[in-house]
């Protein structure tokens, strides 16, 4: 495809956006982009919540080992609380991990993507 041929395309599909938004539009622009770089940020917070929930949950599950090897404790309480940190503190700090690392680094590197994902939202 050339590319007069794919910027006619795209005057197509935003011909109707620039419409819908009016004068605007630039202003509007601004606006969308600055909210990809909070939507970064909010990443950034979850990716550092996950690496809190990571590091508690491996001071608990070290202690809960610690407990279990001294002899004066209840072993299998110690026990059973090691376990159940370490599925559900490590399963949540995971998932916070992972998707605000995806979400701050998407938002960051490319938020004119998502500012005109934004905008093709409004058509449909």
């Amino acid at each position: 495809m050339q590319n007069t041929q794919i910027i006619e395309q795209l005057k197509e599909v935003f011909t109707p956006i620039a419409a819908k938004i009016g004068q605007g539009a630039e202003f509007g622009w601004e606006i969308v982009i600055r909210q990809q770089y909070v939507e970064a940020f909010i990443g950034l917070g979850q990716l550092i919540l996950g690496i809190i929930f990571l590091v508690g949950t491996f001071f608990i599950v070290k202690k809960a080992i610690k407990e279990c090897n001294d002899a004066n404790a209840n072993a299998f309480d110690w026990m059973m609380v090691g376990v159940i940190s370490a599925i559900f503190g490590g399963s949540f700090g995971l998932f916070f991990l992972i998707s605000g690392f995806h979400t701050a680094i998407t938002h960051f590197i490319n938020p004119e993507y998502y500012a005109i994902q934004f905008f093709l939202n409004l058509v449909q």
